[in-house]
């Protein structure tokens, strides 16, 4: 009953446990909260680092600046809270994953010279389906986020 009552930037779980129980408790658990998420972010940083390194030939600086500005506008700007930051990063993380798959299964489909064990057609018309309700939905969350 007492989660309603808190503010949006509140109901993050550390962060009420602070407010309903000891203060230091919820220190300690921020803390290892922001721990996680630094370990987390660190992993994530230098395996894009390295695939803008070496996938795409960029030179290091160029790399880091790539994985660094977009969290640093985010915050910078402070435009959303920690639980709209989730909810936008995954619409557009989980589109364009939808988005690469479909292409990914073309390509496949075209390229592939391997006899699988198990076949599906090419599927032209429900992949063009997926591929614009995928665009559409990132086109929707930009849209409700900044306009």
């Amino acid at each position: 009953d007492n989660f309603e009552s808190l503010a949006d930037n509140q109901r993050i779980a550390t962060i009420a446990l602070s407010v309903f129980t000891n203060p230091l408790l919820g220190k300690l658990a921020n803390l290892l909260a922001v721990l996680s998420m630094f370990t987390s972010f660190l992993a994530l940083g230098l395996a894009l680092v390295e695939m803008y390194e070496f996938d795409y030939k960029l030179r290091h600086r160029n790399a880091l600046l790539l994985t660094l500005i977009p969290p640093l506008a985010i915050v910078l700007l402070g435009v959303m809270t920690f639980v709209k930051v989730l909810g936008f990063t995954g619409a557009i993380a989980g589109g364009l994953d939808g988005i690469i798959i479909v292409l990914m299964y073309w390509r496949a489909k075209k390229l592939g010279n391997r006899t699988p064990e198990y076949s599906l057609g090419k599927n032209y018309l429900i992949g063009s389906i997926l591929l614009m309700m995928f665009s559409l939905g990132i086109i929707y969350v930009l849209w409700s986020y900044f306009f």
